[in-house]
């Protein structure tokens, strides 16, 4: 058993409602404890509450911008991109093709990833 600061159980409340708290905080704090209450705050507001179980399969992480992300994982999904052609990718163009599958939310400075389908 954890032990809670009552502010923070109260503001819980008053942001969703008690029965998502019974149901949802410790799960919440948990994950924020785990990875950081930013990520997990933007998280929510993008998929809800009754989604934080996903949190873990669905955040990848913090970026400069979403475009670095795409840069740093594109490889990763399609295999390396030869030298003589990293200049003629339109990262934008591909930057918008992935926002089927992604969503980010900026926070100071820096960018929040999270994959929708979880």
């Amino acid at each position: 058993s954890q032990n809670y600061h009552d502010e923070d159980m109260y503001n819980f409340i008053e942001e969703y409602s008690e029965h998502e708290f019974v149901e949802y905080y410790e799960a919440y704090v948990d994950m924020a404890e785990e990875y950081d209450y930013e990520a997990v705050d933007a998280f929510v507001d993008n998929f809800g509450i009754e989604n934080i179980a996903s949190f873990p399969d669905s955040y990848n992480g913090r970026w400069d911008s979403f475009q670095s992300f795409v840069e740093a994982v594109f490889p990763d999904i399609y295999g390396p991109i030869p030298e003589q052609l990293l200049n003629y990718i339109d990262w934008a163009k591909v930057t918008d093709e992935w926002e089927y599958d992604y969503d980010w939310e900026y926070r100071d400075g820096q960018t929040l990833v999270f994959m929708k389908n979880f």
